[in-house]
């Protein structure tokens, strides 16, 4: 999952604390059972395993999320900070949950400033984006981001990332939204009829990039 603010981007977290690492404060304005709260300690303590990035309970932080559960409004925020507060709404109820570790952590990577791999600039050189096949109110999901907002830091497009939606996000009728360019990464990027299958979800490879735009002072990534 490469496709993060620049290194300089006035939407970086900037909050520090005693040892160095980027602090993002949150709030709760809603309610979730024991399980899903289980479920949001897994996905931060995943995240914050092998970067610099610790998330904690807000006191009086003037920048800082607050996480809602509003029926209908499904799982979405802001990529990175936005200044004072920013929401991340994360609907569950009995029809739908967001409350699911990979789902959490897919948000909270756009919360640290990442945007989704398959809206990077230079996607089209890796998959086909089937517009014809995508309800226009969902177009702008796929939109590409310009390079003048975000930057891969020369790292390959990443079919895996949990930031990729998979084959048939916003499809109609079962059709498939997206497919890869390339048939050599079928098998090896659990690409089933050159149709983007999502994987079980890992975090190790997206969370490099959080070392990229929080620790590194180069537009090089660092290396494996």
């Amino acid at each position: 999952m490469f496709n993060a603010i620049y290194k300089d981007s006035a939407l970086k977290w900037n909050l520090r604390d005693s040892d160095g690492n980027y602090v993002i404060p949150y709030t709760f304005y809603a309610r979730y059972d024991p399980e899903e709260m289980s479920s949001f300690r897994e996905a931060i303590n995943r995240i914050e395993a092998n970067t610099c990035i610790r998330f904690k309970e807000r006191t009086d932080e003037h920048d800082y999320i607050e996480i809602q559960n509003q029926v209908g409004e499904g799982c979405y925020t802001n990529v990175g900070r936005i200044g004072g507060k920013g929401i991340l709404m994360l609907e569950s109820n009995y029809r739908r949950t967001c409350m699911k570790p990979e789902v959490v952590i897919h948000e909270l990577m756009h919360v640290v400033g990442l945007w989704h791999e398959h809206q990077r600039y230079d996607r089209d050189r890796y998959i086909k984006v089937h517009y014809e096949n995508i309800n226009k109110d969902y177009w702008i999901q796929f939109k590409k981001v310009s390079p003048f907002q975000s930057t891969a830091y020369k790292v390959p497009y990443d079919y895996k990332s949990v930031m990729h939606y998979s084959k048939t996000a916003f499809a109609l009728n079962g059709r498939i939204s997206m497919e890869t360019l390339n048939p050599r990464f079928q098998v090896h990027f659990f690409i089933v009829l050159n149709e983007i299958q999502r994987p079980k979800f890992t975090v190790d490879e997206d969370q490099f990039v959080c070392v990229c735009v929080y620790n590194y002072d180069t537009e090089e990534a660092p290396p494996l």
